[in-house]
């Protein structure tokens, strides 16, 4: 099965709703993507080179379990987000830069800490 395939058949396990964000729609802001519509976008620029999960309107504790049962069927996603209050203006290419930056300085924070 294909990673798409396999998150989906987690999600759907679980009653899960879930919608895939074609590539037109990276300049949406992540907010409005969350909602019942999907609104017509209109990106032309490069598609990233990473795969995002966004989650939204989860408990702290449904969130642990959904995030559990991907990682038991042993899939992997690049960057994974959870709608907020502070991120829901941000569109979904903003959003990635921000996660990157936010894995890159990890990294690093990590090699400093290996090295000592």
């Amino acid at each position: 099965l294909e990673k798409g395939a396999s998150i989906r058949a987690v999600l759907s396990k679980q009653k899960i709703s879930f919608r895939e964000i074609p590539k037109e729609c990276l300049d949406q802001k992540i907010g409005v993507l969350a909602g019942s519509k999907m609104p017509q976008g209109e990106y032309l620029g490069e598609s990233p080179d990473c795969e995002l999960m966004i989650l939204c309107n989860f408990s702290e504790k449904r969130l642990d379990h959904i995030l559990t049962a991907i990682s038991v069927e042993g899939i992997k996603v690049d960057l994974k987000a959870v709608l907020t209050w502070q991120n829901k203006e941000w569109t979904v290419i903003e959003l990635i830069g921000e996660l990157l930056r936010e894995k890159e300085q990890i990294e690093k924070e990590k090699g400093r800490t290996e090295r000592l």
